[in-house]
């Protein structure tokens, strides 16, 4: 860094990020890291003859202290969890249903920004507050609770239902698609309302049924 700002003599780094926010705390050891690197002699001060006080840095090598909190905020934010972190795609990820899905994905659900959609059949809203795995296996008759919503059969994963969150996979599409929504969503019915428009075009082989479909015995 002090061999490039030496070389280049920029009149100034831009500086973004939330690292910045932490004032002191990240600055003053970059600080003095810079000013050892940099080999910045501290100048002695008129009024205190006995020690420095004030420091001269030339104009490339006060740039360089912005870039290494750049650089910082960079390495420190690579180390933060993604909202798609942990989400691994679906075995059937790869089915062209799945890829047609992703272009549909709709950009706020349920109150929540889409913020992770790089990972085939993979789509996260919030802070994972809804995520989304399309080309997961088939779900095989249950007897876990089915609802339709606009004509798409959702089966209740009711054994990984937790902690006031829901677990449900369409029933009856090929591919599938699974969708965890987190207690923090209120409106579940209404995230329903929408994923059932986005997985209406897959298509279906089978619908769940009740015991009003079920004919009676001869």
């Amino acid at each position: 860094l002090a061999d490039l700002a030496s070389l280049f003599d920029p009149s100034a780094f831009i500086v973004g990020g939330g690292v910045s926010d932490e004032g002191e705390l990240v600055l003053d050891p970059i600080r003095k890291r810079a000013l050892v690197r940099l080999r910045i002699v501290p100048c002695p001060s008129p009024l205190s003859p006995k020690g420095p006080a004030v420091v001269r840095v030339s104009r490339a090598r006060t740039a360089v202290l912005a870039v290494a909190v750049v650089l910082t905020a960079g390495v420190l934010a690579s180390c933060a969890d993604s909202p798609g972190d942990g989400v691994t795609a679906a075995p059937h990820a790869g089915d062209a249903a799945c890829g047609k899905l992703a272009d549909r994905y709709p950009d706020r659900l349920g109150g929540q920004e889409l913020t992770f959609s790089d990972r085939p059949g993979v789509a996260v809203w919030g802070d994972s507050a809804i995520v989304l795995r399309c080309g997961v296996e088939l779900p095989v008759p249950t007897l876990d609770p089915c609802a339709t919503v606009d004509g798409v059969d959702w089966v209740s994963r009711e054994d990984r239902s937790k902690d006031g969150g829901k677990v449900v996979v369409t029933y009856g599409r090929d591919p599938a698609v699974e969708a965890v929504v987190s207690d923090e969503v209120v409106a579940v019915d209404d995230v329903l309302v929408a994923l059932s428009a986005l997985v209406e075009p897959v298509k279906t082989y089978t619908k769940c049924i009740g015991m009003a479909d079920v004919p009676p015995p001869p």
